[in-house]
């Protein structure tokens, strides 16, 4: 599980109007789905959150080895300039990511586990993974 949280996206509300930020994730949202693999599953949470659930791992290590390929993807990926039509950005995100079940048995305790991670990472270098 990779918690998606995009960078600035409220500087881009308050200084372009809520309809280019809507565009930005719209984008985002694309280029996500585009870094996915077929079995990954991409939704958006709310605000400027995205969740990317990776299944397709028979062990935790695959997991974890899968979750680190993927975050380095999407970095890349978001990393890309983007125009829109009032202004030209480079998207950044924030990603915490947990794997079941070393670091949870359900899904609320892996959102927890990966929005603690997505949180830290942001308090100490936004644009960067857990």
């Amino acid at each position: 599980m990779l918690l998606i949280d995009l960078d600035h996206v409220k500087t881009v509300n308050d200084g372009h109007g809520h309809e280019v930020g809507d565009q930005l994730l719209q984008a985002v949202a694309q280029r996500l789905r585009r870094a996915a693999h077929d079995c990954d599953v991409v939704a958006r949470l709310g605000g400027d959150e995205f969740l990317l659930l990776a299944p397709c791992h028979s062990s935790v290590e695959e997991a974890r080895a899968h979750g680190a390929a993927l975050t380095e993807r999407l970095h890349e990926t978001l990393g890309e300039p983007l125009s829109l039509p009032s202004l030209t950005l480079v998207p950044s995100a924030s990603v915490g990511v947990a794997v079941f079940p070393a670091d949870g048995a359900a899904a609320p305790a892996l959102l927890r586990h990966a929005d603690h991670e997505m949180y830290d990472v942001k308090s100490r270098n936004r644009g960067r993974a857990a």
